[in-house]
């Protein structure tokens, strides 16, 4: 499916003309680099917002000048692999542009020499010929990245007779084929490919393993959506509005990009008979007219033109209100008055300018994003010969220094900084006042006091040796860093026994624990983390407050959520209720039914996408009140289900909310075994995180000499089979009698001394504990 679909607006689409490495040498489209760090510069309509987008992800904006150049300055990628950078023009009227062709560039960190060739093997470059959808229908991709709604697709191409051809997806292996003897293959993998930019090439393989080159990247933006039928459909092409020339009050033409001297135009097009034509410069609206039963229409300016360019575009809106797409800009420059014949060139902007080092009160080296205890560090970097460097901390100038004559400059903060994360960058400014291209964030975390010792040569005072999700199940170690839907991570570790131990995320803190007679300690963050890379350190404390040696730092990547831009707007798409065969299902609460119904309210006749552990499954118009409703079509999985929701914007994009309803499914549950006639069938389900100080207490105290009164409690058969149960004493099953005091277990157990104290050993955080009488709770 084409991407234009989503936008409603024909501006023309930008262009990238050139991205530059921190050494300014232009990176080619298509080609490799080691750098991470780039600046992206084109042009695109006059004093226009530009969207920037890296492999479909918005990652910022910048704005045309007056010229239509632009520059988005210091971008950095957190990836190797493929980028496909393009970009997309908004209007002042925040209409959507087409969005521009891909630039594509391989980033290839601590990039390697080419290896060496077999001399024996000299295959032919395999390549991509064509990508068709499940229907055959090809995909064209020759203007830029292919567009299709369809997540299963077929990958055709040639190579060199019966050789293998290996397939790769942004650099990531998806499988292999062989080509015919005619040098011709076919490839359509098993799995759908999920939704945004896919970088398709194809290696070929000698016959003694020897890899050949790696094709060009073949583009496909897979937008996987509902049926297109539901989704709002753009106005109909014949609603369109057209400006067929410009002219002067004597009746000389202004023909497009010409410079006329006038203040006053008359735009003269093209539109549907007897429609609403509106008239827009550079995206301000300037007035209307109505087009003739012929179709023709007219429009003499009221006001005086400001000297400069000026994008002319006009709009058709018919009887029902419904807007036409944005014509194509007719641009003219109007110059007036005194005009110079050589008008100054703008000062050139000086070299930028960088920090090298990050230095403590010792003279220690602070490294990129590591501990301090100095308020007060200095930083250290180079800059053109005896160029003025302005200091940024988060953005906010602290300061400024110049560069001496061999270029070097250093700079110490006047007031001691604050206790937190700090991200340093450095501008140079030249003797005409131009400031030049900020640098690239240094991050420092500043701990005052009781930030990093001094001491290098001692061990740290507490390891972090794993991180498991709320099942158990690894999810990152001491090397590299893992993905994870997981919100919640427990951190597990080593310290002294007996002592605290505290855990930083990214520099802050995040709580404290204790480590057991064995020195083992365990910690989970109240609050779920949030999306994003986290890198987790740990530390004791001792009686004086005072810190010892970090650990060794260990990263994990959390994405629980679709990274989906929320546009700055308050979200309006939620869910309400969740409905089984046995009724309405409460957030955080047990179902043993895995197909449900889930319903809530959005903006009327939005799309509404459904979510389940960030997994799209399925999609719904909310009708004209709001209301919408969603049924699974398949069961959901044992376990926890994080269900959330979004809904489609006139722009194309999803607003999220990203408050989940927390669902928790259970069919192999069994009801709780429940022994005599006196025995009311009330329950109550309570989620148990922790066995620590978990209590019985009777709301209502019973009569001494009442009738009695037997309820027995077996959780073995309400947990799952990988959980044990809740034991009173030494036996499972609990047997109490009320009136008498007395239990038929072999230690007794008093109904009429609340609270008591009771043993548990669940396997999992977060297991459903259900009781069932209405005279118990759960503390």
């Amino acid at each position: 499916m084409d991407k234009s679909y989503f936008m409603f607006s024909q501006l023309p689409a930008p262009v990238i003309t050139a991205i530059i490495d921190p050494e300014q040498t232009l990176i080619g489209n298509q080609t490799k680099t080691k750098f991470d760090e780039f600046t992206l510069k084109g042009t695109s309509t006059p004093n226009t917002k530009v969207l920037i987008y890296d492999n479909n992800n918005l990652v910022g904006h910048t704005y045309a000048d007056e010229n239509g150049n632009w520059t988005f300055a210091n971008y950095m990628v957190t990836s190797s692999g493929s980028h496909a950078f393009m970009t997309q023009s908004v209007s002042a009227t925040g209409e959507y542009g087409l969005q521009s062709q891909a630039y594509l560039v391989d980033v290839m960190r601590n990039l390697p020499t080419e290896p060496e060739q077999d001399p024996q093997f000299q295959p032919d470059t395999a390549a991509i010929t064509q990508i068709t959808d499940r229907d055959g229908n090809a995909i064209d991709a020759s203007r830029g990245p292919g567009h299709t709604n369809d997540n299963q697709l077929t990958l055709k191409g040639t190579a060199s007779a019966n050789q293998t051809v290996r397939v790769y997806d942004n650099d990531r292996l998806i499988g292999e084929t062989r080509a015919d003897e005619h040098g011709n293959w076919s490839f359509s993998p098993e799995q759908s490919f999920s939704n945004g930019m896919h970088a398709f090439r194809v290696m070929p393989i000698g016959e003694n393993g020897a890899q050949g080159q790696m094709s060009p990247a073949y583009l496909i933006d897979v937008y996987s959506l509902i049926d297109p039928e539901l989704l709002p459909q753009p106005p109909a092409q014949e609603n369109v509005a057209l400006i067929t020339d410009i002219r002067e009050p004597d009746g000389d033409v202004v023909a497009p990009s010409a410079r006329s001297d006038s203040r006053k135009l008359t735009l003269n097009g093209t539109a549907v008979a007897n429609q609403k034509v509106v008239i827009f410069d550079m995206g301000v609206e300037l007035g209307e007219t109505t087009a003739d039963a012929q179709g023709n229409w007219s429009y003499t300016l009221t006001t005086d033109l400001s000297r400069g360019y000026h994008a002319f575009q006009v709009m058709s809106v018919n009887a029902q209100g419904m807007k036409g797409p944005m014509s194509a800009p007719y641009q003219v420059e109007i110059e007036w008055g005194d005009v110079p014949v050589n008008p100054p060139e703008p000062p050139a902007a000086p070299e930028t300018a960088f920090i090298t080092k990050i230095l403590d009160d010792e003279g220690k080296e602070i490294r990129w994003s590591e501990h301090t205890n100095d308020t007060t560090p200095a930083l250290q970097g180079v800059a053109s010969a005896n160029l003025k460097v302005q200091i940024y901390d988060n953005g906010t100038l602290i300061g400024e220094t110049y560069a001496d004559q061999q270029g070097n400059w250093s700079f110490t903060p006047a007031s001691a900084l604050s206790n937190g994360e700090h991200h340093f960058q450095v501008a140079p400014v030249d003797a005409n006042g131009v400031q030049g291209l900020m640098s690239a964030p240094y991050p420092v975390n500043i701990m005052g006091e009781y930030g990093r010792e001094p001491e290098i040569d001692r061990e740290p005072s507490a390891v972090i040796e794993q991180i498991v999700d709320s099942r158990g199940h690894p999810i990152g170690g001491v090397e590299g860093r893992q993905s994870t839907y997981e919100n919640h991570p427990v951190l597990k570790g080593s310290a002294a026994a007996g002592s605290t131990v505290r855990i930083y995320d990214n520099g802050r803190l995040l709580g404290e624990t204790l480590a057991d007679e064995h020195g083992k300690w365990s910690f989970t963050h109240d609050a779920a983390l949030k999306n994003g890379y986290h890198t987790f350190t740990a530390t004791t404390v001792d009686g004086n407050n005072m810190e010892g040696k970090y650990s060794h730092s260990v990263s994990i990547e959390i994405n629980w959520l679709p990274e989906i831009e929320t546009e700055g707007a308050e979200s309006v798409v939620y869910i309400t209720d969740v409905i089984t065969d046995h009724g309405n299902v409460r957030p955080s609460v047990v179902s043993h039914d895995n197909m449900v119904k889930i319903q809530g309210q959005a903006d009327a006749g939005k799309a509404v996408f459904v979510y389940d552990n960030g997994v799209r499954i399925g999609s719904v118009i909310a009708d004209e009140k709001g209301f919408w409703e969603l049924a699974t079509e398949q069961p959901l999985d044992e376990g926890r289900h994080l269900l959330t929701v979004s809904q489609l914007q006139p722009s194309g994009k999803e607003l999220i909310n990203d408050t989940p309803f927390l669902l928790y499914v259970d069919t192999s549950a069994a009801d709780v075994a429940v022994a005599g006639d006196d025995v009311t069938d009330l329950s109550l389900l309570v989620s148990v995180a922790s066995c620590d100080n978990l209590s019985f207490v009777q709301e209502e105290s019973t009569t001494a000499g009442a009738p009695a009164k037997t309820l027995a409690v077996n959780l073995s058969d309400v947990l799952s089979e990988s959980q044990t149960s809740l034991v009173f004493g030494a036996d499972e099953t609990t047997i109490v009698t009320e009136g008498t005091g007395k239990a038929e277990s072999a230690s007794a157990f008093d109904a009429n001394v609340f609270p008591q104290a009771v043993m548990c050993d669940i396997s999992e955080p977060y297991s459903m504990l259900l009781v069932e009488d209405k005279s118990l709770s759960v503390a």
